[in-house]
């Protein structure tokens, strides 16, 4: 689920600067990027295998920690990532709530509550220390449209991943009961 995020997330860096023309600071938008690549990477070597569940059994304390510590990175990329491109101005904040819900899903109730309470330290952090981008201050109708785009597609997304993290921990109990 990481790959698509990366995906998307340098496609929108790419559409923001160059089809609608704001000035954002692509080199370390792409440096964090890059670590998010990096990430992927050692993560795939870490378990093996793409298709291996950091949620399945085995050492079950070592998988909570994996997940509640992949949560905690990407969310702390994507606050990097907003913070470089407006804070909480940016209508992409909305992507934050994705994380929660994949924490929700995968982690008992006390560590999906570390995450959400990250999530909202890092949007506290990023109202405080962020880099403006002007037009999202001044423009009514790129900062309505960026939040309609944004809560639609974290909506859609939030409900994919869900869904098939959900069929996936299923499909693993059905396996472990035969």
């Amino acid at each position: 689920l990481r790959w698509p995020a990366l995906v998307g997330q340098v496609a929108t860096i790419l559409v923001v600067r160059f089809g609608l023309g704001i000035d954002l600071p692509l080199a370390p938008l792409f440096g964090i990027l890059l670590v998010q690549l990096g990430t992927n990477i050692v993560l795939l070597q870490r378990l093996g295998t793409a298709n291996e569940d950091p949620g399945a059994a085995g050492p079950a304390g070592r998988h909570r920690s994996l997940v509640l510590g992949v949560t905690v990175l990407d969310l702390l990329a994507l606050g990097a990532l907003l913070g470089l491109s407006g804070g909480i101005a940016n209508p992409f904040c909305a992507f934050m709530v994705i994380h929660v819900a994949l924490a929700a899903v995968l982690l008992p109730l006390r560590l999906a509550l570390a995450a959400a309470t990250v999530a909202a330290v890092i949007l506290i952090v990023i109202d405080f220390a962020s880099a403006e981008v002007p037009e999202l201050l001044s423009d009514r109708a790129l900062r309505g449209w960026g939040t309609v785009v944004s809560v639609s597609l974290a909506s859609f997304l939030t409900v994919l991943f869900v869904s098939r993290v959900s069929e996936a921990i299923v499909g693993r109990s059905a396996d472990h009961e035969a």
